[in-house]
């Protein structure tokens, strides 16, 4: 193995042991390894000396939450206003090509990550420093939720992802409290992301659907009830993949359950009919 990479692993094991040592001495404040958190531990997003990142899932890294979110509301208020589906496929496309070569270039040649220790501190967690980060699913989920679901349903589903997720994080790091079946998964941080969802998907239906906003109110609370449950559930794949797709395969399910038609329209027909 060469030194650069042996440098990171030594940065890596000790910081990660700092991490269980942290929370095996905290026993007052439930936490959480998804969305939801719980734990209130101190902020560690300070790199290493040689430039590695060293925050963990339990830190605020509130660099991390504001991009996440921001692009979320940038790429799906894009969508909505601006590309046919066709050519936002196309621009998605190549931004998770790029962003795979990068995320390949980081991983395989570590000494060049001691020249973007700015990126690695906002940016990526400790255990990120040998393996892709979530940017890369994030992206993912994103392109196949464009792909696969009409207009509305997509639209939604990447609001939800980039508000509810970064949203129950927060809540759940500062104010988790109360574990979920002795999970490390708080009430507080799974109520911050049912509102969150629900908050999402009203909005966009309530801008695309024809219908009774008392229907729409139906429909988005049942969808944003289950995708907080889905989000409990502990599986080892990516939030970031697995919960807009999720979002938007049951809330298409239950749009037609509750007969809302769902109008995949183009933008400019979207501002014809909103005018």
């Amino acid at each position: 193995m060469k030194r650069p990479e042996l440098k990171i692993l030594a940065s890596l094991r000790s910081t990660l042991a700092a991490a269980e040592n942290s929370l095996r001495g905290s026993t007052d404040a439930p936490q959480e390894e998804s969305a939801a958190e719980n734990a209130v531990t101190p902020e560690s997003t300070t790199p290493s000396a040689n430039g590695q990142p060293t925050a963990t899932r339990y830190d605020f890294q509130w660099g991390r939450r504001l991009f996440h979110g921001g692009c979320g509301i940038f790429i799906a208020t894009s969508y909505l206003l601006y590309f046919q589906r066709n050519q936002f496929v196309t621009v998605i496309g190549a931004i998770a090509s790029v962003l795979y070569l990068l995320e390949q270039i980081r991983i395989h040649y570590p000494e060049y990550s001691e020249r973007i220790s700015f990126f690695n501190r906002y940016l990526l967690r400790a255990e990120e420093s040998l393996r892709e980060s979530s940017a890369f699913p994030y992206i993912m989920a994103i392109l196949l939720t464009i792909i696969t679901f009409p207009r509305p349903i997509a639209v939604a589903a990447i609001y939800a992802l980039a508000v509810a997720d970064p949203l129950a994080a927060v809540v759940g790091i500062r104010f988790g409290r109360h574990k979920v079946f002795r999970t490390r998964k708080s009430w507080e941080g799974s109520a911050a992301f049912f509102l969150g969802t629900f908050v999402c998907l009203s909005l966009t239906l309530i801008f695309f659907i024809p219908a009774e906003v008392g229907e729409i109110l139906a429909v988005a609370g049942w969808a944003a009830l289950l995708a907080a449950i889905f989000e409990l559930l502990p599986i080892r794949l990516d939030d970031n993949l697995t919960i807009p797709i999720f979002i938007a395969v049951e809330l298409w399910i239950l749009c037609l359950i509750f007969g809302l038609r769902v109008l995949d329209i183009s933008p400019a027909e979207l501002m014809f009919l909103s005018s």
